[in-house]
């Protein structure tokens, strides 16, 4: 490598938030998600709304129900502002249909 070389590593990856109540799944998705994107957390919607103020965002991806601020209301409250509104919004659950 010459001193004239530089070294690049690609564009930089996505930011997203993913915001999930129970630690143990938040961390797993965090680090499956990890390898292509640049993963910000949160536990609950509050949380989110906090971070989101103060990032770039590319996606949030959020569980539907948690407590404090859910998903579904998280929804409204980022579509409310025109710095957030366009967004994308992943709503996730795992919650499991009984039949």
């Amino acid at each position: 490598m010459n001193d004239g070389d530089v070294f690049t590593s690609g564009p930089p990856k996505p930011r997203i938030l993913l915001v999930e109540d129970e630690a143990t799944l938040r961390e797993y998705l965090a680090r499956t998600l990890s390898g292509d994107y640049v993963v910000d957390t949160a536990s609950d919607g509050r949380q989110a709304l906090m971070q989101v103020a103060q990032a770039c965002l590319e996606l949030v991806m959020t569980d539907i129900v948690m407590p404090e601020l859910d998903g579904i209301e998280l929804l409204p409250a980022l579509r409310s502002v025109p710095r957030t509104q366009m967004i994308p919004v992943l709503l996730i659950s795992g919650r499991a249909i009984d039949e």
